[in-house]
C-alpha cells in the first residue's frame, strides 16, 4: 500500500512528461515538482513509508506523530492522509485537519493547495469563523478544532470523514482535548469505513498522548543533527515586543552567515496591526526598495531584504505570526 502511494511523489519532470495529477487527472505543473524537492529536503520525509505503513496497519485506527516545529508535520502528513483515502477511494468521506487557531487553518490548507498542484475552494478547503472555503469536491479539509467540534456535536456520529488528523495537540485546546476524549471512547474499529485518526504533537508531549492512546503505533520525526536550539534569554522583559523581535532578527543577521530562515512568533494579533510599522523598521535598516519582497499569506507575514554594499540579508524570511 504505502510504495504504490509514494509513486507519483518520485517523478520528476524529465521522467515522465505526461505524468497527470491523480486527484484531478490534469498533468502536473512544473511549479509542483519546484515545491517537491523542498518537500524531499523536510525532515519529516524520511518518515514517509513508515507513517503510510502504520496508517493501514494500526490496530487501533490510531497513529501518533512526534516532531519539532518546522519538521513539516502540518504540510505533509495531510497529503499523505489524503493519498491514502484516496487509495481507498474516499469511501467514507474526505480529510479533515484541525488547527487550534483559524488562521492556521486557512494559511495551511492555501501551502498545501499549491504542493499538491490543487485549486483551494476545490479540491482542498478550509473552514473558519465567518468564512467557509469548500465545495462539493473538497476532499481535504482544513479545519478550526473549535468549529469542527461543533459540526460532531451536531450531527449523530462522528460526521463524514475517512482520516481525521487532531494537528498542533500539544496545544491542549478544550476542543482538541474534547475530541480526543470523544474518539477515545467511540472505538474508532467499531465504526463504518474504517476510519484512521492522526494524532500530530510536539515530543514533550509525547509520553503523555501514547499513555492516552495506548498501544497505538507512533512515528517519530528524526531531528537533524545540530538541529537543537540554543535558547537565548533577556536580561530584562521588554516592553514592546515587536520592537524586541525586529531587533532580535536584526542581531541574528549580522552575526549568521548561514543561509535560513528567521521565524518569528508573536503571542496576538496586535501584530496584524503594526506591519506598516515593521515594514518602516526594516526599511530604515535596509534602504532598498528594489530589492524587497514583500508577503502577506493571511496568517504569516513575512519580509525579505537584500541591503546595499557588505550587509546582505541572504535567503532571511522574517515571519511574525498573526497567532492569537
Amino acid at each position: 500500500m504505502a510504495s504504490g502511494l509514494a509513486e507519483e511523489s518520485e517523478l520528476s519532470p524529465g521522467e515522465s512528461e505526461l505524468a497527470v495529477n491523480p486527484f484531478d487527472g490534469l498533468p502536473f505543473s512544473s511549479c509542483y515538482y519546484e515545491l517537491l524537492e523542498q518537500r524531499r529536503a523536510l525532515p519529516i520525509w524520511a518518515a514517509r513509508f513508515l507513517f503510510l505503513e502504520h496508517l493501514e496497519s494500526s490496530p487501533t485506527g490510531v497513529v501518533l506523530v512526534s516532531g519539532d516545529p518546522g519538521s513539516g508535520k502540518s504540510t505533509q502528513i495531510p497529503q499523505w492522509c489524503a493519498e491514502f483515502a484516496l487509495a481507498r477511494g474516499f469511501q467514507t468521506g474526505q480529510v479533515t485537519v484541525t488547527q487550534p487557531y483559524p488562521l492556521a487553518a486557512m494559511s495551511l490548507a492555501s501551502r498545501v493547495a499549491d504542493e499538491m498542484d490543487l485549486t483551494l475552494g476545490h479540491e482542498i478547503g478550509y473552514s473558519i469563523p465567518q468564512e467557509d472555503c469548500t465545495g462539493p469536491n473538497t476532499m481535504l479539509r482544513f479545519c478550526w478544532d473549535r468549529l469542527f467540534l461543533q459540526e460532531v456535536a451536531s450531527t449523530r456520529g462522528p460526521g463524514a470523514w475517512s482520516v481525521l488528523i487532531l494537528d498542533e495537540a500539544q496545544e491542549r485546546s478544550v476542543a482538541s482535548d474534547l475530541l480526543q476524549g470523544l474518539l477515545r471512547d467511540t472505538r474508532l474499529r467499531n465504526l463504518p469505513g474504517d476510519p484512521r485518526v492522526v494524532v500530530v504533537t510536539d515530543p514533550a508531549l509525547e509520553p503523555k498522548f501514547q499513555a492516552f492512546w495506548g498501544n497505538s503505533p507512533i512515528v517519530r520525526v528524526p531531528r537533524e543533527p545540530g538541529g537543537d536550539p540554543t535558547l537565548a534569554y533577556k536580561d530584562t522583559v521588554p516592553t514592546d515586543l515587536v520592537e524586541a523581535a525586529c531587533q532580535a532578527v536584526l542581531e541574528l543577521c549580522q552575526q549568521e552567515e548561514a543561509p535560513g530562515d528567521v521565524l518569528v512568533y508573536l503571542p496576538s494579533e496586535e501584530v496584524n496591526e503594526r506591519k506598516k510599522q515593521i515594514w518602516e523598521a526594516f526599511l530604515c535598516c535596509f534602504p532598498v526598495p528594489e530589492a524587497t519582497y514583500l508577503r502577506n499569506s493571511g496568517s504569516v507575514y513575512s519580509l525579505l531584504k537584500t541591503a546595499q554594499g557588505n550587509q546582505q540579508l541572504q535567503n532571511k524570511e522574517i515571519c511574525c505570526s498573526l497567532f492569537k
